[in-house]
């Protein structure tokens, strides 16, 4: 392989908007300060560039609105083909596109030779598709109604990204043999790079003799978006059912209300009896009062069944928020020895309970975990680690592209 240096990258970057990535636009705030270019192509520019805190001189570019066109369409036409004519008009040799956004633009690839096309996604559609949604909904209900049948569309974009996109890269190794059980994509196309955080408290400033909060009950924080079966709304009803009925005073709160079609949890809620365990906060919350949350609470309850991006739980983390949750991919990897996630069984919620008691009455017990999830992160997690990753793997790109061309 030809070898190649950083400032031979001339990258550009691609985000739905700002407010909503304001890591990943970070991430990409750090990689430009570190290659020859990096350009930052948003369809939506609803956040102001300093709030986000970039590092160095990264330019940003918003995709003229187009008339007529609304998302998605927006992003597959309107945001292809300006990116399509940056690449005629400059040398850029590296676009990263995300979601899937830029498919349009990558069934062109072949006029850009000397370009290489990366996609990066943070869930698997077709995935949850097949293990969660069908089984649950069937097909009746999935093509009733509207917000089920949008997984038929991020399938669509998925696919064609999959197939297209040079490369792949995915937020754990144990995610890539997952997508190559439904797309028969070469092992070396998929590539794995952790999600990033912006910040992280420094383990130094915590009290080390301090405890999970006072009071009585144990607080639980739910903030992976709507409350549903497949982000482990069951899992939660039943564990604080099973606390209840040991006299183990729990209280967990649920920043997003019901999922369409979640009618169950709130039977179950009534049938549990656990109404006033739990605290649901439907409206939009400020992501200033989210990390007020993350620290008024004492775990993280992330129970997933869908292959959703980890990111609540860099978030816990990086705030001193130990996590208790489900053997996911793109959590495990964060902690394979389970020195801060508790990852626990269904059918041993009892287990789950004693070691949160225990944790509740031995002060040095939680903040081992807290100082363990926060060295990680620091260590491994923040955009500066990560952008060392995202560098080494764009390098060896290029290098490969100009190796195959000579």
């Amino acid at each position: 392989m030809q070898l190649v240096c950083p400032q031979e990258i001339r990258l550009i970057f691609y985000l739905p908007n700002l407010k909503n990535y304001r890591d990943r636009a970070h991430l990409v705030g750090i990689i430009a300060s570190r290659v020859g270019r990096a350009l930052l192509v948003v369809s939506k520019m609803d956040e102001e560039p300093e709030v986000i805190g970039f590092e160095g001189d990264l330019e940003i570019v918003q995709v003229p609105a187009g008339k007529g066109l609304r998302f998605p369409g927006k992003t597959l036409f309107a945001a292809s083909r300006f990116i399509e004519n940056l690449l005629q008009k400059e040398d850029f040799n590296l676009v990263h596109d995300t979601f899937g956004h830029l498919s349009l633009l990558m069934l062109r690839r072949h006029r850009y030779p000397y370009c290489t096309f990366v996609t990066s996604h943070f869930n698997l559609a077709e995935w949850d598709f097949r293990h969660y949604f069908l089984p649950r909904y069937g097909w009746f209900k999935l093509l009733k109604n509207p917000d089920l049948r949008m997984g038929f569309w991020r399938i669509f974009m998925q696919r064609m990204a999959f197939s297209l996109a040079d490369h792949i890269v995915l937020q754990g190794p144990g995610l890539i043999e997952r997508l190559r059980q439904y797309i028969p994509v070469p092992r070396q196309k998929i590539h794995w790079i952790p999600n990033n955080i912006t910040d992280c408290q420094s383990p130094d400033a915590l009290d080390q003799t301090q405890q999970a909060n006072s009071g009585e009950a144990i607080k639980l924080l739910v903030a992976g978006g709507a409350f549903t079966v497949g982000k482990g709304g069951d899992v939660l009803l039943d564990l604080l059912h099973r606390a209840r009925l040991r006299g183990i005073a729990i209280q967990a709160t649920v920043l997003g209300g019901f999922h369409v079609g979640e009618a169950f949890l709130k039977s179950r809620i009534r049938q549990l009896g656990v109404e006033r365990s739990l605290h649901i906060i439907p409206e939009r919350v400020s992501r200033e009062r989210v990390d007020e949350f993350y620290k008024e609470s004492d775990w993280l309850f992330h129970y997933t069944r869908l292959d959703g991006s980890p990111r609540t739980v860099l978030e816990a983390l990086s705030l001193g928020l130990p996590v208790m949750g489900s053997h996911h991919p793109g959590i495990e990897v964060l902690d394979p020895e389970g020195k801060f996630v508790l990852f626990f069984d269904v059918d041993n919620l009892d287990a789950v309970l004693d070691e949160l008691t225990a944790s509740k009455r031995d002060g040095q017990r939680y903040q081992k975990r807290v100082v363990c999830g926060l060295n990680r992160v620091k260590e491994h997690l923040t955009s500066d680690a990560v952008s060392i990753r995202y560098i080494e793997l764009y390098t060896q790109l290029i290098g490969e592209k100009k190796e195959r061309r000579s």
